[in-house]
C-alpha cells in the first residue's frame, strides 16, 4: 500500500480525479463505472482528499473526464494511424 499521507500541494491533486471516478463509480453506477479506479482504492489513502471534496465538485470532474474519453475514443475510430499523446492532464 502506497502511503500518500505525506503529500503536499501539486502530489495530492494528482489524485482527486482518481477519488472522483471511485466516487461516482460507487454512487452513480449506472451513469459512470469505473472498474480499475475501485481496484485502486485500497492501495492508496483518498481520506485526506475525500474530507475536502464535495459532491459537485467530484461530478464535475467525472463529466470532464468522460467527455475527453468519448472524444479520444471517436478520434481513434476515426484516425487508425494516430497516436494520442495526453500531457498535463488535470494540471
Amino acid at each position: 500500500m502506497n502511503d500518500t499521507s505525506s503529500l503536499q500541494g501539486v502530489e495530492d491533486t494528482l489524485y482527486i480525479p482518481l477519488y472522483a471516478r471511485i466516487y461516482a463509480s460507487k454512487r452513480f453506477p449506472n451513469y459512470f463505472y469505473d472498474e480499475k479506479a475501485l481496484l485502486l482504492e485500497n492501495h492508496i489513502s483518498l481520506k485526506k482528499i475525500a474530507q475536502n471534496t464535495f459532491e459537485y465538485f467530484n461530478m464535475a470532474s467525472v463529466c470532464r473526464q468522460q467527455m475527453i474519453d468519448k472524444k479520444i475514443i471517436s478520434f481513434l475510430e476515426n484516425n487508425h494511424a494516430c497516436n494520442v499523446v495526453f500531457l498535463g492532464a488535470g494540471l
